[in-house]
């Protein structure tokens, strides 16, 4: 070991952000809660930091020239790290468009073909046959072939930056002022974690600008790892502060949507599997969709809002505070109705008790005004169409089964 290896301050930060980065990726590898699917993605982008930081701190340190058979292992990786940020992104929005992320990895699996010789030669001690059949016909190219993977990755980098814009852009537009919490607690991740991926792609494409034009200083090349140690801190305090983006969001699986929907709603009300299909394909999460339905049902029974006979569905929206497009998917597809027949079917349900109460003597006329009706003709029409006979039918009967 040369006297030229040894750490300072910078060095012993940037190793212990590495450690930290090695304790979040195996948290979020064997944490199997939330969205395992994403959480294992952001574990690999969490792994490729820590690798890349402990390298660079060999690097700096002196030790890369002490144990040479570190080197060359980390120079494809930055080809990972747009196409898996972009797919962590997709997968944690649930977006259903295909990501074919094979090939975009093609360029990242090129350069480790390339670098196997590299390795193979540091590993066993620069053997003649590689020298012979590798080394000596490619050494008037190396130079050239080095530079144009360096390019690769930086075009790389900045291409993913604005794809992932195009991503949270997308999601953006769906965030309401009644958009419900979940939603502005994942659009603000991918919106945080976007910008992190730009500021970093800025930093490593400045780096080789830096690094060409001969003006590289050692607090440049410090930035980048600076960027990665804010990117791990970034996770781990997100991980604590907002739970539900990594562990406590437990996705419901198909069977138990489905048994929650099938299970005996407030006044009947159901979905067909069909239908459910058809509503999967959603931006709403299921879990977030079936806790509105429930929500909704709820307050509409006990808060009696279909009362007012000047009710619109944005009312609704805005008191449960949610997005009226989400509001409307829920009452369309987990309910199985438009929001005129969901509204008429309180409506009458609560002109059904009030009917078949002796107690209550006031015409029917009142009944379908204090039901939320605005005229005794339309009243009339709708409790003979979900019933099938008129109100005072339907009054009479109870009347003679209560005396019966």
């Amino acid at each position: 070991m040369t006297e030229q290896a040894s750490f300072d301050t910078w060095t012993i930060i940037f190793l212990l952000a590495a450690v930290h980065g090695f304790v979040i990726a195996g948290l979020l590898f064997f944490h199997k809660r939330g969205n395992i699917h994403a959480n294992n993605i952001l574990a690999l982008i969490m792994l490729l930091f820590a690798v890349s930081m402990v390298y660079y701190v060999l690097y700096w340190t002196g030790y890369a020239y002490v144990y040479t058979w570190t080197n060359n292992w980390i120079d494809p990786i930055p080809f990972l790290y747009g196409p898996l940020l972009y797919y962590y992104l997709v997968t944690l929005n649930e977006h259903k468009q295909e990501f074919k992320l094979k090939w975009h990895l093609l360029p990242f699996v090129l350069h480790c073909l390339f670098k196997i010789p590299f390795i193979i030669r540091e590993l066993f001690n620069k053997p003649q046959w590689l020298r012979d059949y590798f080394f000596q016909p490619l050494m008037p190219y190396l130079n050239t072939i080095n530079l144009a993977f360096i390019i690769g990755q930086c075009v790389s980098i900045g291409v993913y930056a604005v794809i992932t814009y195009q991503l949270v852009r997308s999601n953006k537009k769906a965030i309401t002022t009644f958009a419900i919490p979940e939603e502005i607690t994942t659009y603000k991740w991918l919106r945080n974690t976007w910008i992190f991926f730009v500021i970093f792609s800025i930093g490593t494409i400045s780096y080789w600008v830096l690094v060409f034009a001969g003006w590289l200083k050692i607090e440049y090349d410090y930035a980048i790892s600076v960027i990665m140690t804010a990117f791990i801190y970034l996770v781990g305090y997100y991980g604590f502060r907002q739970p539900s983006l990594f562990s406590d969001r437990i996705v419901m699986q198909e069977t138990d949507v489905q048994a929650h929907i099938t299970a005996t709603p407030i006044f009947t009300l159901t979905t067909s599997e069909s239908t459910y299909k058809k509503y999967k394909n959603s931006s709403l999460k299921a879990e977030t969709a079936l806790a509105l339905k429930k929500r909704l049902l709820e307050r509409m029974q006990t808060e009696k809002w279909y009362c007012d006979n000047t009710l619109k569905i944005q009312d609704i929206a805005v008191k449960l505070e949610v997005s009226t497009h989400h509001l409307s998917q829920v009452i369309n597809e987990l309910c199985g109705q438009t929001w005129s027949d969901f509204i008429t079917e309180f409506r009458i349900e609560a002109a059904k008790q009030l009917l078949a109460n002796p107690d209550y003597g006031d015409k029917i006329l009142a009944i379908a005004f204090d039901c939320g009706f605005n005229n005794k003709a339309t009243f009339n029409a709708a409790f003979k169409k979900m019933t099938g006979m008129s109100p005072s039918s339907y009054r009479k009967q109870a009347s003679t089964k209560a005396t019966g």
